[in-house]
């Protein structure tokens, strides 16, 4: 009896250090599984109250969850650190220092403005951080700083763009331009100014616009009482340089009091998001579009020209996150992907030992995305770099309509192989040739087309009234 007592007990002792064992070697197989994950960090105004900055997280995370369903970098799962800098270039600053210092990541994803990129950049640049941007477009961000780039064209492209966009094809001769008072507004003003008396246009006006200013309502008072002097029979061309929120108030007062005049807006207008700031206003609740329809804007992508991969990110978005994605959504899923690019060639280990030496094989790998050759392929189309970490290739024109932002009948396409061209002069002198920051596009029209279903009810009773006689 005692005998067979002392087995039984040896053999649950035994069964016990083996199932003690097992649990041992999950636990520590997971706790190795974690320590091998690749790190990412985004930082901007993460906290969800500001739309684009929720949207740059979303977008991001869209695309990294799709990595990781795939199995990840070679069997490591991507984390995402997530950052919030407030939109404040001061806390930007602390930010980008924590990450460089207290984080794993291999990459920053950020930030949401020029102003918070580019004193972040000066750090990411002195402690050996590589960072991509796929909103700041002011042209110091990543001028003479090679561990920053961006997935996004800069404010020379753009504004130059805007220019020949309303001069040529617009064929407006004379314009005013309202530009917010930092980096992004300026640089704008600049480019655009520079460009369209080139051409041979006029530039009638040039007002400031600061909505944190205790000045800012002189500054409406003012362009109001410019645009009401001007000549109402030919409606002013005004260029919007400024920050979306600056101009929400300014538009709602020129509407009221019936001022006529044309907007085109750089890339802070150019999405849903804008348009949606009206709907608190009666007049845009009893007719949607009501300060928002007509005015232009620029975009690095929209939806209704979109190639078949964004389409599927358009719906794969709604599906995940129930919202409509604006550009920024869609730009930060780019650049998430072109960071992923870069790290799985940098033959990473994700330990901490390694960081700095890891940190530089990354960008030095994003510094070798320079050409379609070597290009990553996204949601615009190949993306790649130009010496001074832009990517230009990708830049449409929209409209708004009932609160939508749709795009202009007429585009203005890259033209990457002038073989093609039979005589390039001519196509210049026509018109339909442009040469835009040193890179020629060709003018294309946009055709809306739509099917009429009202044959469809007629035919499925014509079938109801077959199986009836049958």
């Amino acid at each position: 009896m005692n005998i067979s007592s002392n087995r039984y007990q040896k053999v649950a002792i035994a069964i016990c250090l083996f199932f003690c064992s097992l649990l041992f070697v999950v636990s520590a197989g997971r706790f190795f599984h974690s320590q091998s994950a690749v790190y990412l960090a985004v930082a901007g105004p993460t906290d969800g109250e500001n739309v684009s900055g929720l949207e740059m997280l979303q977008g991001i995370q869209l695309y990294l969850d799709r990595v990781n369903d795939e199995g990840g970098i070679k069997g490591k799962q991507i984390r995402l650190e997530v950052f919030d800098d407030q939109n404040k270039p001061e806390t930007a600053v602390k930010v980008a220092g924590e990450i460089a210092k207290s984080t794993s990541a291999l990459a920053v994803l950020g930030h949401l403005y020029s102003s918070t990129s580019f004193v972040a950049g000066e750090v990411y640049e002195q402690l050996g951080v590589p960072a991509l941007t796929a909103s700041a477009t002011a042209d110091l961000v990543t001028k003479d700083n090679d561990w920053y780039s961006r997935v996004i064209f800069n404010n020379r492209l753009q504004a130059r763009f805007i220019a020949n966009y309303t001069y040529q094809i617009l064929e407006r001769p004379h314009a005013s331009v309202i530009y917010s008072d930092d980096e992004y507004g300026r640089t704008l003003t600049e480019s655009f100014v520079n460009t369209f008396t080139s051409l041979g246009g006029t530039v009638t006006y040039q007002w400031v616009l600061d909505a944190e200013s205790p000045d800012y309502p002189q500054q409406q008072q003012q362009i109001i009482e410019d645009v009401s002097a001007l000549n109402q029979q030919q409606p002013e061309m005004i260029f919007c340089a400024t920050h979306n929120d600056d101009v929400i108030d300014l538009i709602v007062k020129m509407k009221r009091q019936q001022l006529r005049y044309e907007l085109i807006g750089a890339d802070s207008l150019g999405n849903v998001a804008f348009a949606q700031k009206f709907q608190t206003y009666p007049e845009e609740e009893k007719n949607p579009g009501y300060f928002s329809d007509g005015i232009y804007a620029v975009a690095p992508i929209i939806f209704d020209i979109a190639n078949e991969n964004a389409q599927k990110f358009r719906n794969e978005y709604i599906r995940k996150y129930k919202s409509e994605p604006s550009w920024t959504a869609a730009t930060y899923y780019d650049a998430a992907a072109v960071a992923i690019a870069a790290i799985s060639k940098a033959q990473v280990t994700g330990e901490k030992a390694n960081l700095t030496q890891e940190r530089q094989r990354v960008k030095e790998n994003l510094l070798q995305i320079n050409s379609v050759a070597n290009s990553v392929l996204g949601l615009s189309g190949q993306l790649y770099f130009d010496v001074e970490g832009n990517f230009d290739s990708s830049i449409y024109i929209g409209t708004f309509s009932q609160q939508k932002f749709i795009s202009a009948f007429t585009q203005l396409q890259p033209l990457n192989n002038l073989e093609t061209v039979d005589n390039l002069q001519a196509e210049l002198d026509s018109g339909r040739v442009m040469l835009i920051d040193g890179k020629y596009r060709h003018r294309t029209n946009i055709v809306y087309t739509g099917i009429d279903i009202i044959a469809i009810p007629i035919a499925m009773r014509y079938t109801k009234l077959l199986q009836n006689n049958c």
